[in-house]
């Protein structure tokens, strides 16, 4: 009976003609992104973008979808250890240049500070193995956020962000509840042109030198949507608030 191997083992050796990659390297790594484990492993992430679970759950599933034939070879990534092995060995196509955009991570190889980079809720020791496409479970990079909307002087998405990167109820529950009259609180303690809004630094990148010398709500050419006083104004929070939902998606 014919057994699968894999080419994961066949890597060709450094080349001093080839400093960079040796000759032959790049049809290797397609060989081992082509293979049947690294199909599935896009299979199981193909419509949610995160698979979370148990260490048996999740060898189970890759055998069910890789077949008899490469499930029973020993060369076949049955433990977490084995597939963080290959995932190094191949790091090319899975992370490094983004070929598959594939990621695999076992929870007990992280520090607490590690997992703040995350936002994959289930993700745990019950449920150690995360897999996912691309950033699907990757906590967006705060600062990279706020300055993509100081380039839209956005000031109520700007306190949504604020108000939701740093308080830390926030941060591990996903989601927050309460009043309007609550809310504005919030939002008005995390006013983007307040004494403890926009970092200066950051607020000079987007505005004039000659406006440097003033206080950070320059930026803004209204933050009223934060201090509503009128039956108006709530309707128009109400409405800005459906806009901002769709901004921070982006």
């Amino acid at each position: 009976m014919r057994t699968w191997r894999s080419a994961i083992d066949e890597m060709p050796e450094c080349d001093p003609d080839h400093p960079f990659y040796p000759v032959g390297y790049e049809e290797w790594l397609q060989r081992v992104m082509d293979e049947p484990w690294v199909r599935a492993l896009e299979d199981m992430v193909k419509w949610t973008g995160v698979w979370v679970g148990t260490e048996d759950r999740f060898v189970a599933e890759l055998r069910m979808r890789v077949g008899t034939e490469v499930a029973s070879s020993p060369d076949f990534p049955s433990s977490a250890e084995q597939l963080k092995l290959y995932q190094s060995i191949a790091t090319d196509g899975f992370i490094a240049r983004g070929a598959r955009g594939l990621e695999f991570w076992h929870y007990p190889d992280f520090s607490e500070e590690d997992l703040d980079d995350f936002d994959a809720p289930t993700w745990g020791p019950e449920a150690p193995i995360l897999l996912f496409r691309d950033d699907a479970a990757r906590r967006p990079n705060y600062w990279q956020a706020m300055c993509k909307l100081l380039a839209r002087r956005d000031a109520l998405a700007l306190a949504i962000l604020m108000f939701t990167g740093k308080d830390g109820r926030f941060k591990k529950a996903r989601r927050w509840t309460g009043t309007t009259a609550e809310l504005l609180k919030k939002l008005q303690k995390h006013d983007p042109g307040g004494l403890n809004g926009i970092p200066i630094p950051i607020a000079n990148c987007f505005r004039p030198r000659e406006e440097h010398r003033y206080e950070v709500h320059t930026l803004f050419d209204s933050r009223d949507l934060i201090y509503p006083s009128s039956r108006e104004d709530y309707i128009t929070l109400h409405r800005q608030m459906r806009r901002c939902a769709h901004v921070l998606e982006e």
